[in-house]
């Protein structure tokens, strides 16, 4: 992975002081794998209650919080302090997430 975000964490480590941006990569990184691995089953087993128990009246059901979270993942300031291939990989299974709540 750092070996393809080379080129971005050079131009923003003019942007983002060094021991700061090596913590920000290791968030970079844990965000994406848990985007991989827990926000697929926890997205599942979200719309499964939300269906199957409406009585539980879930108040801000998955999408919601989806929702904030991706628009913050979308701003000017996300986008020019993170590698596009970071950027986008997170912005595109953020909106699968929500079209799949949306369609099933």
């Amino acid at each position: 992975m750092l070996q393809e975000i080379e080129g971005d964490l050079n131009r923003i480590s003019k942007m983002i002081p060094m021991k700061e941006l090596v913590q920000v990569v290791g968030t970079w990184t844990n965000g994406l794998v848990m985007q991989l691995t827990s926000y697929p089953p926890d997205i599942m087993i979200e719309k499964w209650i939300y269906d199957g128990y409406p009585e539980l009246n879930l108040s801000t059901p998955i999408p919601g919080k989806a929702n904030k979270q991706a628009l913050k993942g979308i701003s000017k300031n996300v986008k020019m302090v993170t590698p596009s291939k970071i950027y986008n990989s997170s912005n595109i299974m953020n909106y699968a997430f929500l079209i799949y709540w949306a369609v099933t």
